[in-house]
């Protein structure tokens, strides 16, 4: 047997051993990316569900401006500047809600009796609920784990722990103010809460920003044959 026979048997080997661990790849990323986007698939019909699309959509609207501002050849100091402008949103927000709590349409005493409707012992247990929800986010029961969007790059992951960190802020501070409330439900003003609702609104927006981002990534997975992410494994790894 000469060096070169030697040589592409070696080759040869490594190659199959290469392809077989792309190919495990490639198949684990197809199981994680249906997850995921079953978990995203959830959130949107929920987010519809409750009437809260034009929060949504101030998200979507956000990743297409950093889209935008990409295409004309903006650089790193212009999605900051852009970040900065979306974030004055939380100023104006908590303003509004300030010198126009009133207007707002709210039924007081109607929320009041629905929530004298609760039994005191669920309102109780209202941290603990929030700490499970919680709880379950970290754990990856409720959505995909840390190791699991590893297997979808760097930038998905990344994504992914940005939005269960927003979205675990979210519930801190949404339990929070729903506990205020349950706790004096008659002495509760919508201009005094100002600051706390519009730390929501813009939790919520930067959940949906994230949400928006991961569907884009997620159905570009979905729509590549298993072949196709066997051979970018298989180049990326090489």
């Amino acid at each position: 047997m000469s060096i070169w026979q030697v040589i592409i048997g070696v080759l040869t080997a490594l190659f199959v051993i290469y392809f077989r661990d792309a190919h495990r790849t490639a198949q684990k990323q197809k199981i994680v990316a249906t997850r995921l986007r079953s978990y995203i698939l959830h959130w949107n019909s929920w987010v519809l569900d409750n009437d809260l699309f034009n929060v949504f959509y101030l998200g979507v609207e956000w990743n297409k401006e950093i889209q935008e501002t990409i295409k004309k050849g903006g650089h790193a100091g212009d999605l900051v500047k852009l970040k900065e402008e979306k974030r004055k949103l939380l100023d104006e927000i908590k303003k509004k809600i300030e010198t126009e709590g009133d207007k707002i349409e709210f039924d007081k005493d109607e929320f009041i009796r629905e929530l004298n409707k609760v039994p005191k012992n669920m309102i109780d247990t209202l941290p603990q609920q929030a700490q499970i929800i919680k709880q379950n986010l970290i754990e990856g029961k409720t959505f995909i784990g840390d190791e699991d969007a590893s297997y979808l790059g760097k930038y998905i992951a990344q994504i992914c722990v940005e939005l269960k960190m927003n979205l675990i802020s979210m519930i801190d501070q949404g339990f929070g103010l729903i506990v205020s409330i349950c706790m004096d439900p008659g002495g509760f003003e919508m201009k005094k809460s100002a600051k706390e609702i519009a730390n929501i609104i813009w939790k919520a927006i930067l959940v949906s920003k994230d949400i928006d981002t991961l569907t884009k990534q997620i159905d570009r997975i979905s729509s590549e044959s298993l072949l196709s992410l066997t051979m970018r494994n298989l180049m990326e790894g090489l």
